[in-house]
């Protein structure tokens, strides 16, 4: 069975804590994504997640900090993917962010990306 590197997202879109909501959403949809990790900018660690659903309503003044889901649920990158798959399960999230040995985020991960490789 692949690994989470071998079906992850390597080409990682985030945000940071600071960014605007509203330029958040405007980037979700702007990328055709429901999702994307928050990183800390020094240590580019997943802080959380923020994701289209997280970012309804009055978005004046309100930052991507403000609504994130945390903590961010993470998925080693050498991990099996049946690993990655039964986290998913467990937690009920449509994401996982993937990192590296040293806890930097390195992709993402897509209840998409899981079904694939299990078809394939």
């Amino acid at each position: 069975m692949a690994s989470v590197q071998d079906i992850m997202t390597p080409q990682l879109f985030n945000l940071w804590p600071e960014d605007s909501a509203a330029d958040a959403i405007d980037y979700l949809r702007m990328l055709n994504i429901h999702a994307a990790p928050v990183l800390d900018e020094g240590t580019r660690e997943p802080l959380g997640v923020i994701a289209i659903s997280d970012l309804t309503g009055e978005l004046a003044r309100t930052r991507v900090s403000d609504r994130m889901s945390t903590p961010a649920r993470v998925t080693v990158q050498t991990a099996a993917v049946h690993e990655a798959a039964q986290t998913m399960a467990e937690s009920g999230l449509h994401h996982l962010v993937v990192v590296d040995g040293s806890r930097r985020a390195v992709g993402f991960l897509s209840v998409v990306d899981v079904v694939r490789a299990f078809l394939d």
